[in-house]
């Protein structure tokens, strides 16, 4: 596991996690040498709990994953709903869970699970995330009433 354990809900217990052989906590890394790390992954996760943090947040690993060509499972969190055709989005444990098991199924036959960079809608670039943000924002402050 890459990055800081519990943002969000510092009260994160891995202590199921930590103890199988398989599973290493390696904590933050620079951009930069994440996809060599990426290229090794057989699936990435998303698993986050529903609340108040993760009702307004947008998980941007979400696109850095597909860029890599890796198939993602993720809870399904609000900022992902208009993307479940990339992703295994589940709504509780065990469909995540059998979405793990899925994924990691169609890898061993042989079959990819990841979605093609060039099915990637162009609204899921950096610019076109930062363009419609923006234009949010215009939105919101023309709405304003003049002080």
């Amino acid at each position: 596991m890459i990055g800081r354990v519990g943002e969000g809900d510092p009260a994160t217990a891995l202590d199921e996690l930590i103890c199988h052989a398989n599973i290493h906590l390696i904590g933050p890394r620079d951009y930069a040498a994440l996809p060599d790390y990426l290229r090794g992954f057989d699936l990435a996760l998303l698993p986050c709990p529903i609340n108040s943090y993760t009702r307004s947040m947008f998980p941007m690993k979400f696109f850095e994953y597909l860029a890599a060509g890796v198939p993602v499972v993720s809870t399904n969190l609000p900022a992902l709903q208009d993307y479940g055709n990339l992703a295994k989005l589940c709504i509780d444990q065990s469909a995540f869970l059998a979405a793990v098991d899925a994924v990691l199924m169609e890898k061993q036959r042989g079959l990819c699970a990841a979605v093609p960079l060039d099915q990637l809608p162009a609204s899921c670039s950096y610019r076109s995330r930062t363009r419609s943000m923006m234009q949010r924002l215009d939105q919101l402050l023309a709405a304003q009433p003049s002080a």
